[in-house]
Parts: structure tokens; C-alpha cells; sequence
């Protein structure tokens, strides 16, 4: 998850950082799951193969990343996930 990039924010935190950071948070809140669940989800639906790698050993994070599994963000959530993190529209 970019090593908790828009999870953890800090005063150096770019503008988009911190817009994708709200963005993943109000997604989190409408599926009842963590931010972290939410950018898991998103990057479980990149259009190529991935394994997404979990960095952490805290079982209790463990179990809210498990959640992912158990919603789909829609096609427009996850433009608008792309497009924020990336700062600009995609063509």
C-alpha cells in the first residue's frame, strides 16, 4: 500500500496525498471497512495480475485488510482513487 502513503499523513504530505488520503477514508466509511481495506480493494481491480503483499505482521491489521474481500468499489470510485493519487486525468 505505498508503505501507508495515503494512510499516514504528515505536514511533508503532497495536496493530492492528502485529498486521495479523505477520499479512501469517505470510501471506508460507506463500506464499513478501514482506508487500508478500501486501497486494497482498488488495487485487487488493476486491469493486470497482482498479488498485492501485505507489509504488516499486526494480526488486528491483518483482519481489517481482509475485509477487502468483502465489498467491490465501483468503476467510478476507482477512477477517481487513480486520478487523485496521480494528481491529473488520465486520457
Amino acid at each position: 500500500l505505498d508503505r501507508g502513503r495515503f494512510l499516514s499523513l504528515y505536514p511533508e504530505s503532497s495536496a493530492n496525498d492528502k485529498q486521495t488520503s479523505l477520499y479512501l477514508s469517505q470510501l471506508a466509511e460507506k463500506y464499513n471497512c478501514t482506508p487500508g481495506a478500501v486501497a486494497l480493494n482498488w488495487i485487487m481491480k488493476l486491469p493486470v495480475s497482482s498479488s498485492p503483499v501485505l507489509g504488516t505482521t499486526n494480526p488486528s491489521r491483518i483482519k481489517s485488510l481482509v475485509k477487502a474481500k468483502e465489498f467491490e468499489i465501483t468503476h467510478d470510485e476507482w477512477y477517481s482513487l487513480w486520478v487523485l493519487a496521480l494528481g491529473r486525468r488520465l486520457p
